[in-house]
This record gives structure tokens, sequence and C-alpha cells, in this order.
């Protein structure tokens, strides 16, 4: 793991007492670095933190976030976007500082280390002290070992990204040369013209790479080679680019000439004089054992003494095993193994390759042990730590590795310390690759692992090696289908797959992506040449649904996931069980810290630590998705063979536990939810709680949420027949959620279950039917069913007022008042609306005040009483502005907007079409948000502007098409037809507009269909088709007389000047025009 000093974070930050360290890498895979553990991130959050790091501690703007996040992709309202993601960051390290807002943008909080800022330290320390210095060295040698792979891994690509990384990889590469540059001062030669040799390859016409090399295989008495580098290099130059050798590399050839001695390389204490720096030679190696102190009895004198070991010539060694003939979907994988294992660094590249059982680890490590022979001349030292050797002790694995170099068995150490100080001399002469397979618990392989680059060691383990500190962490996880096919194809041969395409993918799939149970079911197919692919298929999906007794392979599946001799405490071990027998798919770590014991009341520090071992082990896998908080879940075959043997009762119990556990930790979460409108649910005894606390973030709330709704309606499905008071209070809670990113028709389904086990003479289930009832009529009224919404608040209201909770009925006089306005029922949205003001006096929550207000101004703005519903609507964002409720907010905004637009206040509107926007954006209220763009395109048709809003017009009409939102999609339909008309395309505008006028008409919105019939009006009066103009409007004004609006002068106006016109043409009138005065009826 890497970690500054702490005077390099005292001096970017103030001291951050006792609070966890957080680092941003980006060096390799981009990172956030808790303590000691990655901090997991989603795609956005990654890049997010590699803009920020990149730029140190200086501010970052939103576009420039952006631009890292979307790789030059736009995205809708970027702003709010990027503000979503450093919130989830914010919470995914609370109470860590990490990002500071700034006005211009973000920037890292001064706390917060980065490895670039780490390596820009270390180097200019070093530069600043003499050149044959052995503390510029080491400062050298670890601001090396922080390079972790090509800069920025994990980035979208982007003309940006990749520029960054240019520029990043250049430093890296000029801090590997001034290490190279202070090993040759100081003397330090072993394996610098190996590295030098690699960095030649790949960078053939950069001349301080070929200088050094010259510099480094001169002084190890290799001066023809140094000359010969010499020779390619200018022959290099002058063809390929026309230009001669610089001074650089001058200066190398005249000291390459004018040398005299080979220096030897300057010994440390465990590392002797070698006469062969850049690899084995026909000498035999000697070695001298340091005078270490021992515990153990004395070792033999030849061992002990200062003479030197003489090494058997031995060929070098090989041990790794057979690698296999089809090695799948780990190109990745093997990829980043390679590129890490032969870095030139001082320190010894370290490897580790963890995961669950049967993913595939050994396959990895022995495969990549192959690949990087050619890199490793001196040998590969392989050992399976479950093999009798390893099951003696690291000191057996030492005596083993020991005789494998040469050494003689009867010069061989007895004490542990003296082998370690004899292995490690050998390898500090050598470039070797060490292999250390299925490291298990309690076992500390560190004394087997080489020391120096350019020897590197590969580990596997299904624990996460962190004592090892390895310089590159791989987790390999399951395989994808396609992969899966594609090796199961490759193990079964081309004569079983053909003409079974089908079957075959559905084998694949069958196996759930464990290469392990692969390629078990190869041989399992292969061993019965009768049984298709599909027939396999379905018999495997039958075992692993445990309808059948499976086979004699499911013991070595067993054995392979490592379950049973995984090191978990019993804590962990129930919950594994207990998880594996419940529905849910993932999990939040309060759900299951909560089955410890088996009682909900377990202790949250012994529920955190069975999480933490768990997800130690890999039987715990983490899912991030961006938005939500990060959940856990079980690969299909942990679950099936760690599910304990419990009864449906059992797990009925547990479910009825995880249930009442939701409960409580949800009603906090609950009142700092952004939207407060709905009541909470009441406690049993009548009393309800506040609806804000302000002791919770909205942004953790909202996560919270958006996060754990399946495992609301999970919950209350279950537990509906047995615990129905816990039941109803989930789904009001969730209810106040359900239209911010829930689809509406699984909290329908849920609640009609929970009905049925309501009985209405009860009490408390009264009172669960009329907060049900108050929920849905909100959310059936937001989804155009104003009819059914209105009968289900009546019912609320009705009931409520008997159970004495008038806040309570005043939200559901609220809703009754909208969707009666919404049938085009003035008088009776007027009687409610009235009735909820004379209810809704000081005492009662502020919020419900302003939802009183906003609804008189809506109500207001629909029949053309302006100025009184601006009023309202002022009340309405002052009261809202002192809560935390988004959702009334913008809401408020976006219809002082729209009154604004029919007062002719263009520029007045648009700003708050912006601000609405924002937080209807932040809520993921996609359809808050479709109606806020369709106003905002609306406002810029009225301002002359139709080519800027035909966008958005679209854009609203999409969006609410894909969520079958019928109101909007006919409203934005509108828009749309307004923004063609203004541009001249009356063809298209007439089509639209009589699709929304028959979208108004379905849904019985006659005020929105007299709005939609003026425009068709003036359509068809442009196209001069006067005779229809008139017919559309007579149905204009029968909408509007239905909806209440008897004063329609402007309109009857409008029609006498077409009949006349029309009569003036000769033609003929369809009727009469009707007395009268009024307004104009839009909607």
């Amino acid at each position: 793991m890497v970690t500054p000093p702490a005077q390099d974070i005292q001096e970017r930050g103030p001291d951050t007492g006792s609070r966890p360290e957080l680092g941003a890498c980006v060096l390799g895979m981009v990172r956030l670095v808790r303590g000691t553990q990655d901090v997991p991130l989603t795609p956005s959050e990654r890049a997010l933190v590699a803009g920020l790091a990149v730029a140190e501690h200086r501010v970052v703007t939103v576009d420039a976030l952006a631009e890292w996040i979307w790789g030059g992709r736009s995205h809708a309202s970027p702003r709010n976007r990027v503000q979503a993601v450093v919130s989830g960051l914010r919470r995914k390290v609370v109470p860590a500082p990490l990002i500071v807002t700034h006005e211009a943008g973000y920037r890292l909080d001064d706390a917060v280390w980065t490895d670039l800022g780490h390596r820009a330290s270390l180097t200019r320390r070093a530069l600043s002290l003499d050149p044959a210095s052995a503390e510029k060295h080491a400062l050298l040698h670890e601001a090396e070992s922080l390079n972790l792979g090509a800069a920025l891994g994990g980035v979208t690509d982007s003309p940006d990204v990749e520029a960054r990384r240019r520029r990043i990889d250049e430093e890296s590469l000029e801090v590997t040369l001034q290490r190279i540059e202070a090993d040759l001062e100081t003397g330090h030669l072993d394996g610098v013209a190996s590295a030098l040799a690699h960095l030649s390859e790949s960078h053939p016409f950069h001349e301080q790479v070929h200088a050094l090399l010259m510099r480094a295989l001169v002084r190890v008495g290799r001066q023809a080679e140094a000359l010969s580098v010499y020779r390619d290099v200018h022959t290099r130059l002058d063809e390929d680019l026309g230009v001669r050798p610089g001074p650089i590399l001058a200066a190398a050839h005249h000291e390459v000439l004018t040398f005299d001695k080979p220096v030897a390389s300057t010994p440390t204490r465990s590392s002797p004089p070698s006469t062969s720096p850049a690899g084995p030679t026909d000498d035999a190696a000697r070695v001298t054992d340091p005078a270490a102190p021992t515990t153990s009895s004395p070792d033999p004198a030849p061992a002990t003494s200062s003479a030197p070991v003489a090494l058997r010539q031995i060929p070098a060694p090989r041990t790794a095993p057979r690698s296999v003939a089809h090695l799948v979907g780990r190109e990745s994988e093997l990829e980043r193994l390679v590129a890490a294992a032969t870095r030139p660094t001082g320190t010894a590249p370290v490897v580790a390759v963890t995961g669950l059982g049967g993913m595939g680890k050994t396959t990895l490590a022995v495969e990549a042990a192959h690949r990087l022979r050619d890199d490793f001349p001196d040998g590969t030292l392989y050992l399976h730590l479950d093999s009798e050797t390893g099951r003696a002790g690291v000191s057996s694995v030492l005596a083993h590795f020991l005789q494998l170099l040469g050494v003689p068995a009867d010069v061989l150490p007895t004490s542990h310390d003296a082998r370690v100080a004899m292995y490690r001399s050998i390898l500090d002469t050598k470039r070797l690759l060490v292999v250390l397979d299925d490291i298990g618990p309690g076992v500390d392989v560190r004394d087997l692992l080489p020391t120096r680059a350019p020897s590197a060691a590969i580990l596997t383990s299904r624990l996460p090696l962190t004592e090892c500190e390895p310089t590159l962490r791989i987790v390999v996880t399951a395989l994808g289908d396609r992969e899966s096919a594609q090796l199961l194809g490759g193990l079964v041969g081309d004569d079983r797959v053909e003409g079974e395409a089908d079957g075959l993918r559905q084998l694949a799939q069958a196996c759930l992506g464990l290469p392990l149970l692969l390629r078990i079911t190869a041989q399992r197919v292969a061993s019965r040449p009768d049984l298709t692919l599909r027939r396999a298929a379905s018999s495997l999906s039958s075992e692993i649904r445990g309808q059948s007794d499976g086979e004699q392979s499911d013991r070595a599946i067993y054995a392979g996931l490592g379950l049973a001799e995984a090191p978990l405490s019993d804590a962990a071990r129930e919950v594994l069980g207990r998880f594996a027998g419940l529905p849910f798919r993932a999990a939040s770590r309060w759900l299951l810290a909560s089955l410890v014991h088996g009682t909900g009341e377990g202790s949250p520090r012994d529920g955190d630590a069975a999480v933490d071992e768990l997800h130690a082990a890999y039987l715990l896998e983490t899912e991030s998705r961006e938005g939500l908080s990060t959940q856990f879940v079980l690969h299909d075959l942990v679950r099936l063979y760690a599910v304990q043997s419990e009864t449906p009762a059992d797990v009925t119990d547990d479910v009825g536990r995880v249930a009442r556990t939701l409960l409580r930790t949800a009603l906090p979460q609950a009142q700092g939810y952004p939207v407060q409108f709905l009541p909470l649910p009441p406690c049993p005894d009548g009393r309800r709680l506040p609806r804000s606390s302000g002791r919770v973030d909205p942004e953790e709330a909202l996560a919270f949420l958006r996060t754990e709704q399946d495992t609301f309606l999970l919950c209350a499905r279950a537990v509906a027949a047995t615990d129905a008071a816990t039941a109803w209070r989930l789904m009001v809670v969730l209810g106040q959620h359900a239209q911010n990113g829930l689809e509406l028709e699984r909290w329908f389904a849920v609640v009609e279950t929970v009905r049925e086990h309501l009985d209405a003479d009860l009490v408390d289930d009264r009172r669960g039917l009329a907060h049900l009832d108050l929920v849905e009529a909100h959310l059936r009224h937001e989804s155009a069913h104003s009819r059914l919404a209105a009968t289900l608040a009546t019912h609320a209201r009705r009931t409520m007022l008997l159970d004495g909770d008038v806040d309570g009925a005043v939200v559901a006089a609220v809703v009754l008042g909208r969707a009666h306005r919404a049938n085009g029922e003035r008088a009776a949205a007027e009687e409610a609306l009235e009735w909820a003001t004379r209810s809704s006096g000081e005492d009662l929550d502020g919020v419900v005040r302003a939802y009183v207000a906003l609804a008189w101004g809506s109500l207001l703005d629909d029949y053309d009483v302006l100025e009184a519903g601006r009023e309202h609507l002022f009340e309405a964002t002052r009261l809202f502005g002192e809560v935390e409720d988004w959702s009334g907010s913008a809401t408020a905004l976006f219809a002082l907007a729209r009154i604004h637009r029919r007062l002719g206040e263009y520029a007045a509107g648009l700003p708050l079409c912006d601000a609405a926007m924002d937080l209807f954006t932040r809520l993921g209220d996609v359809n808050g948000l479709t109606a806020v763009i369709d106003t905002r395109a609306d406002i810029l048709v009225q301002m002359g502007e139709p080519m800027q809003a035909l966008p958005g017009a679209v854009q609203a009409v999409e969006q609410a098409a894909i969520r079958h939102d019928d109101f909007m999609l006919h409203r934005a339909q509108r828009t749309l037809g307004r923004a063609h008309a203004a541009l001249g395309r009356l063809v298209e505008s007439e089509a639209v507009l009589r699709d929304s006028i028959a979208g108004f008409e379905r849904l019985d919105r006659p005020l929105s269909r007299a709005a939609s019939l003026r425009d068709l009006g003036r359509v068809l009066q442009l196209q001069g088709r006067l005779g229809e103009a008139i017919e559309v409007l007579e149905s204009e004004r029968d909408c509007l007389l239905r909806s209440g609006l008897t004063d329609n002068a402007e309109l009857d106006g409008i029609l006498a000047r077409l009949d006349a016109k029309v009569r003036a043409q000769g033609g003929y009138a369809p009727r009469d025009v009707h007395d009268g005065r009024g307004g104009s009826g839009v909607a």
C-alpha cells in the first residue's frame, strides 16, 4: 500500500488527527485509498478522483470534471451529475474530509495525499542531495516504487485523458532514469543493464535511455556490448530521423572508450559482491551466509562460517506446472500481471491474485509464469502451499527452494533465520520468479518473497494478503456469458458443439461464470457422448436449484469454493448461512449485520466484523452502482453450498427480523429524505414522527431509499400475512420515494397484497389502509389517473379525520384538490383547497402549508387568475426555502416559471426552470425533469427562439413516452407542435397537435385538451383552412365550458372574425358564434 510520510501530508494540509487517512492514486489503476483499504468506486467516481488527483489540490472546474467523467460525450445537466458523483464519494468516506466545494468547481481536501504529490516530494528531496548520496539513492527507489502501471487505469479514454496519461508516463520514465542514474553513481549495478535493455526496446529513440545502458554495460565489464548499443542507436537515429547523436550519447560514448576498470556492485548486509550482475554465467555463483543470530540449534560449520558456499551446477529451476490448453476471459488480468512483474523498479514486484475459490487464480498464475519464462532467466520457483512441503511450514519451503537453487543438502542451514539469509543472498544476484499458490489462513510467506528487482513474486489466495503489501492486486471474478461459452466450447471440442450453439450457450450460462464448474462440466459431458448440451444444461440448472441429488463432481465444486476451510468465526458462518437462505439478491451491511445470533438484535460490532470477514474471504462480493450505496452479493454457487438447512418457518422468521430492522433503519432516513409531502407512518399508539429531524443528510437518505427499494418490496410482501403493521408502514415510507426511480406498478402490486391482510375493524389496520390510500392517491394523480386518485384521497381524508390526524387529512385534501383540478372540476378543487387552507394554521408543519400554497397557485394559473396565482407560488417558494423538500421547491419554481411565461416575463422564467431542473436531477425525478424541460422549451418558443426550443421539446416527448407518462407526453406534444409552427413546419405541427388532442381526450383532461385545440386552430388558420379552424375552436369552447370556464369573450371574438372571413369568401360557417366574455383558458 502506498502511503506518504506524515510530514508530507502535514505540509499540504492540517493534521487529520484520528481520522482515517485518505489518498488518491493515479500511477496505475486509479484508486481511492482509506488507510490500508481501497474504497470501492464506480466508473464515474474513479474518473472524478482521477481528475481531482492530477490537479493535486488546485480547483478543477465542473466542465473539466465532466470531461473526465464522460470523455467528451454530452450529458444533460452535467453540473448536477458531477455534484451527485461528488456526494456519492463523500458518503463513502464519511467522516474523513475528501473534496472541498469551491465557487469555480471542486478540489481535493488538504488532508488527502496523492501518489503524484508524494513522488514529486521524494524526487525534489533526492535531487537536492549529492549524486553519490545513499539517501538520494533510497529516495529515488521509493519514488519509482510508486509507479504501478500505466497511469490513469480504469478511466475512459478521451483526448484530455490520453494527453495527461502521456505526461504522467513521461514523468514516470524520468523518475526511473533518475533512479538508474543514482544506481550507477552509488555502484548498485545488479540488474541495471537488464532493466535498461528492456527500456531501450520500448524507447528506441530515447538518447538518455541508451546512454545509461552504455554506461551500465561498461561498468560491469561489457565494453563491446556498450559500443554495439552506440552503433545501433547511431544508425537508427541517422536512418529513421536523419539526425546525429546528441551530447548525452556522445558523452556516454566517450566514457565507454576511455573507461579503465569495471566497478563491483556495492555490497549491502544481505547483498554480497557479485561478479555476475547481468544474470548467471558458467562460473559457480558464490554466496556468503551473513552472521545473523539464530534461535535454534547451531548450523553446520560450512553454512555459518565466513567461507563461501559453492552452489551445485544445476539447470535453472522451472517448477511451474503445465499450463491449461484454454485460458479464456483473463487477457486483461494476464496483461496487467505480466506488465507488473517485469516493471524495472527497485523493490521486487509482488502481484497478489485473489478471489473466491474456483475462479481460476492458479490457472492465471501458472500461465503468467510460463509467459514470463524469458524475462526470468534464472528460474521459476513454484509451490502449492497446500502440498506436503507447503503444509510443513515456511522453513521447509525455504529448504526446498534452496536445494532447487543449488545449495547442497549437507550445508543447508538448520535455523530458519539462516535459511532466510541464505535465500535472500542468492536471490539478490538473480533474476528469478517466485510463485506461491493457494496461500492459506495464518501462513506468513514474507520470508519467501524476493526483496529487490529484477526478481518478482506472484501469490494466489482466497484471502486479500494485505500483510504481503503487494504492488498489484488482481481480484479474479466470474467470467461473462460469452467467455464462459468460449471456454466450454474449447474444452468439449468442436465435434460436440457443432449444431448445438444454443445448448452450448445454455450450458455455459448454467455454470454461472465459475471456471472450476465449467471444467468439471466439460469433463462430465466428455464422459457421456449420448448427453446433449441442452440436456446437460437442464440437468445442471436443476442441481444448482437443489432439485436433484447431483453427482460426485459436487464434492469437487464444494472443495474448490473453499467454504469448509475458510477462516471464519461462528458469527460470520451464521451470517453466510442465513443470508444464503434468504430471498435477497443483494444486501446492505445493516441487513447482513442483523443476522448475527439470529435475533436481529446482535451487537452491531459483531455484525460489522462478520461482514468484513466474509468480504475478506471473497465469499461476499461488493456491488457498486452509480447513485446507490454499496451492497454485497453472493455468487450463486456460494449461495447453494453455504445455505443452512433451515425450515421455511426459519426463513420466514429471518425475513421478519430483517423487515423490522429495515423499518427501524428507514424511519430516520425518511426524516432526512428531500421529499416531505406525505406524512410518515404513525407509531401503533398514533404518535407521529416529525417529517424532518435534521440528523440525516438528504443525499444519504436519497441513496438509502434508492438502494433499498427492492428490500422494501420483498419484505413487505413476505410479512404481509404475519406482520401487517410492519408491512404497511414499509410501503408508506417507500411511497414517498416511489415517483423518483421506482416502477410504480411494482409498488401498487405489493400494496394490493398488503391490503388483503388489513382489517378495517382494527384501529391500526384502518390507519394503515388510510395511509396507503393517501400514498396511492398521490401516485395515481402523478401518473395521470386523477379520477381514481380523487376517490382514494376522499376516503383517506375521511378516515384520518375520524382518527384525529389533521396533518394527514390536510395532505389528503391537497391531493384531492389537485385531482379535481386535473379533472377540470374547478369548484370541487377550490372546495378541497379552501378546507385545507382553513385547517393548515400556523400549528401545522411548514411543509404542509407550502404544498397548500403550491396547489392554490397551480389551480389559479389554470383558470387565468395569474396575479393571485403568482402570489401563492411566491409564498410556496418562501416556505419551501425553510425546509429540505427538493421536489416541492422544484415544482413551485417551474410553476412560477409557467406563470411568468403567460405574463410575457420570459427572462424571469428561464432561470427558474434551470433551478428546478437542478433539483429534479438531484432527486432522480425523471417525470419532474421532463415537465421542466417542456416548460423551458415552451418559454423559448414564446421568446421567438423555436430552433433553440426544438431539442428540448423533442427530449420531453421522448422521455415521457419512455416513462409511460401519458399526461406529460401529450403536453410535450403540444409544445413540440408550437415549435414546429413557429418554424413554419405546419404539416408536422398539425400532426403532433392532433396526437396531443386525442391523448387528452382519452385521459379526460378538458382544460389541457382546450389548450391544444387552440394551437391547432392557429395552425389551420395559417394554412387557410378557416372552416376547419372554426370547428376546432368550437370544440375548444366546449372543453372550457365543461371545466367551468363560461367567460370566453376572447375565443368568441376569434370565432366571430373567422366567421366573417368565411362568409366574405362565400363559405359556410358551421355554427353561430356564442355570446360571452372570458379568458383564454390555456392549461
